[in-house]
């Protein structure tokens, strides 16, 4: 896994606030149509550059699929990486 630093880490969390536009997951129970959704808050609770790993709060609208916007985030930043949710 590579080292974000934690800037770099803030202002991508940034491209996802306000509303976005969300295709559920392919395991999903729902029909697979884009949904916009709205990111009310991200904030980063803690932080660890050394053992690459973070802890974020979320404030979304009802149905948002968390794990896909944490892919999301992982995608915009060109990382491999795994989530723990």
């Amino acid at each position: 896994h590579q080292k974000i630093k934690k800037d770099v880490f803030e202002n991508t969390l940034k491209h996802f606030l306000g509303k976005i536009i969300q295709l559920p997951p392919v395991k999903s129970s729902v029909k697979r149509v884009e949904r916009v959704r709205e990111v009310y808050g991200l904030d980063i609770l803690e932080y660890d550059k050394k053992e690459r790993w973070v802890k974020l709060k979320t404030a979304v609208e009802k149905g948002t699929y968390i794990r896909k916007l944490a892919h999301d985030i992982g995608e915009k930043l060109e990382l491999k990486f795994t989530w723990v949710i």
